[in-house]
């Protein structure tokens, strides 16, 4: 049996759903690396999990035909792939940064020492970690060693989980292992995206296969072997112009903004910026600089340190429970309260404080989410739970929307739809901030840009 990774047939579906996709077939030999493209809710990430072995084990489903790693089947391997999910708050097991990357450090060894393999290598040529502050330098994050992991930025998150997984993906017993990693870069900056290039160019030197899976490989340069489509190609679309540039009349004023975290530590101060009416205002800065911990503090979900937030008609700060500022967190899970989609945006509806600048309807229609209004929210993909999570916020009816990381996740046809809703809420002269690390984002979607950092 050829070495590396061969699919035959393969498919996987949910209890009681359609097959997400089958009779798949490809081979992926040890040093090569192949990206995973398709629209949302195509399998993307259901293929990771897939090939992790945690399908019909921890996550029920079913499988058709076969996926094998060196001639064994994926689920019957003594050693796991290395495997990043789209989540990184699910495969987080310790309290600490130094604690987590300990404990990879001592796993991948005691399943290297089984083997004997040669331990502590970490992907950074030739380069050994024996302790955690050696593997951090591979992601850049030595400086978040002594940190709390729930005190983590997403991004620095990300970093860390990508950081221990691709220690663990090193070569074992002499042979390449399998790394799979899903959306790795998508909420990274620059340094981050050029690390990981870095990391996964030196597994694929030392004859590991790897497998990516997302919408945006950008940073990524020269390192996709092979592409493998899941479902249809999705519709060409046309360049436009920027939206969002408003009127010259201000809606939103943050001045001399300060604010600290959980533990006291000052996160950043002096902060100020404008929003004017029907305008959306982009928002850039490197992984940690504090741009969520702004957004919470903007829409009053946490208490500033100093300074002041408010709307300039009549001077009115968000409060924690207010709704004239609405925030979409990055992790759009954490907005779904019940089961279906279709009773998450009847509550928004419900908490509505204002006239929505979009009815329900319309939204469901501009973001194709018909098709998913009695799916249980959990099962929704990443970029189907973005768009629901975005859709609820502004059907509470906000005079400000505060979007974290909106394209993560999100195919070309859900961008246009997003574009859509967007448009017709700032059109009302709401305002809207965005927060992205993708810069040709940010100039298709705002007007204005205001550096973060």
């Amino acid at each position: 049996m050829a070495a590396g990774l061969s699919l035959r047939g393969f498919g996987v579906r949910y209890p009681g759903g359609p097959w997400l996709f089958e009779d798949l077939s490809f081979d992926l030999a040890p040093g090569e690396c192949a990206g995973i493209l398709g629209g949302n809710g195509c399998g993307k990430s259901t293929l990771i999990r897939a090939l992790a072995g945690l399908v019909g084990r921890f996550v029920a489903g079913e499988t058709a035909g076969t996926a094998l790693w060196d001639g064994r089947g994926v689920s019957d391997l003594d050693e796991r792939p290395a495997t990043v999910l789209q989540e990184a708050d699910r495969q987080l097991l310790c309290d600490g940064v130094a604690e987590e990357l300990d404990f990879f450090l001592r796993h991948s060894r005691a399943s290297s020492h089984s083997h004997h393999s040669q331990e502590g290598t970490v992907p950074q040529g030739g380069t050994t970690a024996g302790s955690p502050e050696v593997l951090a330098r591979s992601m850049g994050i030595s400086d978040i060693l002594d940190r709390k992991v729930h005190r983590l930025s997403s991004g620095e998150k990300q970093r860390f989980v990508l950081a221990a997984a691709l220690a663990f993906g090193q070569a074992s017993h002499g042979q390449g292992r399998l790394v799979l990693l899903d959306e790795p870069s998508s909420i990274l900056d620059a340094q981050g995206r050029g690390l990981l290039r870095e990391a996964v160019l030196s597994l694929k030197a030392r004859g590991s296969a790897v497998v990516l899976a997302g919408h945006e490989f950008g940073g990524l340069d020269g390192v996709v072997d092979r592409w493998v489509r899941l479902g249809e190609p999705e519709p060409a679309g046309t360049e436009e112009a920027a939206q969002g540039t408003g009127s010259s009349a201000p809606l939103f004023m943050v001045s001399d903004l300060a604010a600290d975290n959980e533990a006291g530590v000052r996160v950043f101060s002096g902060k100020s910026l404008e929003v004017r009416k029907g305008e959306t205002l982009g928002l850039s800065g490197p992984n940690g600089c504090g741009k969520s911990t702004f957004a919470k503090a903007v829409s009053g979900m946490i208490a500033p340190a100093g300074g002041r937030a408010y709307f300039v008609d009549d001077h009115q700060a968000p409060g924690p429970c207010g709704r004239a500022v609405g925030l979409v967190l990055q992790n759009p899970y954490h907005h779904f309260l019940h089961r279906t989609l279709r009773r998450n945006l009847a509550r928004s509806v419900r908490r509505a404080g204002a006239l929505p600048c979009v009815t329900l309807d319309e939204g469901i229609s501009a973001l194709g989410l018909g098709p998913l209004l009695d799916r249980d929210a959990e099962t929704l993909s990443f970029g189907e739970a973005q768009k629901a999570a975005i859709l609820g916020e502004i059907l509470t009816g906000p005079r400000l929307l505060v979007v974290d990381e909106p394209l993560v996740g999100m195919d070309g046809s859900s961008t246009a739809g997003l574009r859509k809703v967007f448009g017709a809420f700032t059109r009302q002269g709401a305002g809207i901030i965005v927060i992205s690390h993708i810069s040709e984002f940010l100039g298709r979607f705002c007007g204005r840009r205001h550096a973060f950092a």
